[in-house]
């Protein structure tokens, strides 16, 4: 049995002591631990530096796992509960001013939507932010609903430009916007 969970070495029947065994099961125990305290500490930095912020919840709205990203676009107060149904309580009754957008947000999380949805939100520091939500059911072997991972995409940096050429296109070409804007003018009757 030991040799099936794969054992780091193998043990013949003649050199089988029990100090031996002891020996052998330790070392791959430590190989073994070793291995996956390294690749879960390798998965747990990509996640926290992704650019995109990642939540992944249980089929009950359970947060399993959230990374600094989703922090900081839904604030500390919400962004560190763990639950979606608590971060939604929380959106509508703490401070509704602000959170107006991030209920709607919460909302959709909770109703899994299947295509994705953009939201502003007004980030703690004042400013806001476009972001899009994308959802995607996590399944089972017998395809049955087990959780689900959402995507929040940060677009202000992808929106400015389109923004900025927009505006410098009308700088460059004022006679042709104040003609556009003096014909729809022209057709209006007062």
């Amino acid at each position: 049995r030991i040799l099936n969970s794969e054992a780091a070495a193998y043990v013949e029947k003649t050199a089988l002591s029990e100090s031996r065994l002891g020996q052998v099961i330790r070392r791959a125990m430590r190989s073994k631990g070793a291995n996956s305290l390294g690749e879960h500490a390798l998965l747990t930095a990509a996640f926290q530096q992704l650019p995109t912020a990642l939540l992944i919840t249980d089929r009950f709205g359970n947060v399993i796992l959230h990374n600094a990203k989703w922090v900081q676009l839904l604030g500390q107060t919400l962004g560190s509960l763990d639950n979606v149904a608590d971060m939604l309580e929380r959106a509508r009754s703490t401070i509704p001013q602000a959170s107006a957008d991030r209920a709607d947000l919460l909302q959709a999380l909770l109703e899994n939507r299947p295509r994705p949805l953009d939201f502003t939100l007004a980030l703690d520091n004042h400013e806001t932010s476009l972001v899009r939500l994308r959802q995607s059911p996590i399944l089972d072997e017998a395809e049955q609903l087990i959780g689900s991972m959402a995507l929040l995409e940060d677009l202000s940096h992808q929106q400015q430009p389109r923004v900025m050429q927009k505006a410098c296109h009308d700088l460059r070409n004022p006679d042709r916007k104040s003609t556009r804007l003096n014909s729809s003018h022209a057709n209006i009757s007062y």
